[in-house]
């Protein structure tokens, strides 16, 4: 831009010297020409300047790990006209790892409708995002400029890569829970508990209840399976976190295929929050994925607490198996 300008002002001093030296019918047309030059150059790329529309997406979405992506720079115009000339920036960031890069196009003479492909870098699990910095538009000569208003963002989910899931016996078969049986029943287990408001009165133990000062019933008790816990920490270098994304998408899509339901939490580095999302199919279980590929991950960070309540198994997935 700045070099065409120079250009522009050394050839409009050429044509005021030859003007004044040479008082002829030529230099004056030449002077008047390199005068109006550039009005007429910017009023006949106005409408295609204004007319510009630049959107920004993914193709597809989303990918796996290493696997092949790319963004879709698309562009259109009010008026069906050319860009004749487009300076774009781009900025990519990965909210997870926070790895950022940037890079810059320029449209010549780009026909309405066309688009362009970049590569996604997607060498880690993450949220990508793609963010359109700068959006400037020049007349033919380039000479003047017009800054336009920039597009959404895009975004592309950069998942774990699919494995088999691994055998844990704790978490498969956990150790056996009583809880109340809803609606009562036949069974052999049970417990005696004082009368609530709503409770059944075939429930009511009668007999117990004549011998004590209030109302009592026995209420039939179940096994259930304890509940898995799934904690990780979301934070580490970017290689071992993978990893452990792996491990977890693997063994919580396992979970859901045997209709187990599970819960995965971990605690946020950047708000120390406890995030903790219950997984009963697999629309939570993507749910629960997007959240953490859009949490930041440091590399330096605080363990998430691993503690179990009753009817709940914890276990914690790391890098590589724990002694």
């Amino acid at each position: 831009m700045l070099l065409r300008r120079i250009g522009y002002l050394l050839s409009l001093l050429a044509a005021v010297l030859m003007a004044a030296y040479f008082e002829t019918y030529l230099t004056g047309f030449l002077l008047i020409l390199v005068l109006s030059l550039p009005v007429l150059a910017f009023l006949l790329s106005l409408p295609g300047m204004l007319g510009l529309r630049i959107r920004l997406q993914p193709q597809g979405s989303g990918t796996v790990r290493d696997g092949t992506a790319f963004w879709r720079l698309e562009t259109g115009s009010r008026f069906h006209l050319s860009i004749a000339r487009a300076d774009v920036r781009l900025h990519f960031k990965n909210r997870m790892t926070g790895a950022e890069s940037s890079q810059r196009l320029r449209l010549l003479g780009t026909p309405t409708g066309s688009f362009l492909t970049l590569p996604a870098d997607t060498g880690h699990c993450g949220l990508l995002e793609a963010r359109v910095t700068r959006l400037r538009v020049c007349d033919c000569l380039g000479l003047f400029t017009l800054y336009k208003r920039l597009p959404a963002p895009a975004l592309l989910p950069v998942l774990p890569v699919p494995i088999e899931p691994e055998t844990l016996p704790d978490v498969q078969g956990g150790p056996p829970v009583l809880n109340p049986r809803p609606g009562g029943g036949p069974g052999e287990d049970y417990e005696i508990r004082p009368y609530r408001p709503g409770d059944p009165v075939k429930m009511i133990h009668w007999k117990l209840t004549c011998k004590r000062d209030q109302t009592v019933l026995r209420e039939v008790l179940e096994i259930q399976k304890a509940e898995p816990l799934l904690t990780f920490d979301h934070f580490g270098p970017p290689e071992a976190l993978d990893r452990v994304l792996d491990r977890l998408n693997a063994l919580s899509a396992a979970l859901v295929e045997e209709r187990r339901p599970h819960t995965v939490r971990w605690l946020e580095q950047g708000n120390g929050r406890l995030r903790s999302y219950q997984i009963e199919g697999r629309r939570a279980l993507e749910r629960c994925m997007a959240a953490i590929l859009a949490c930041p991950a440091p590399l330096q960070g605080v363990p998430t607490p691993r503690v179990e309540t009753a009817g709940c198994l914890c276990y914690h997935i790391a890098a590589e198996e724990e002694p």
